[in-house]
């Protein structure tokens, strides 16, 4: 999911990558959510899709408190970013 407000763009993602530090094998975490916060128009550049997305602790379903940490995650994000 996809939105721009005030000058800041935000994603959420619903699947992320993670590498193993073990094994340094990488595997998607399919129900874990993933968030990017940047500026409207200069994207983060990163030259690793492992850090596309900032992996989160959030797992799906999310319920009313999973929901509430996501927003205040991504609001704690827009502040830094904007």
């Amino acid at each position: 999911m996809d939105g721009e407000r005030d000058g800041v763009q935000v994603c959420v993602t619903l699947q992320v990558l993670d590498q193993d530090p073990n094994s340094r094998h990488i595997h998607a975490l399919m129900d874990r959510v993933g968030v990017m916060v940047h500026p409207a128009g200069k994207p983060t550049e990163t030259p690793d899709s492992l850090h596309e997305s900032s992996t989160t602790t959030l797992d799906l379903p999310l319920d009313d408190a999973k929901l509430a940490e996501l927003m205040a995650l991504v609001e704690r994000q827009v502040q830094v970013a904007g």
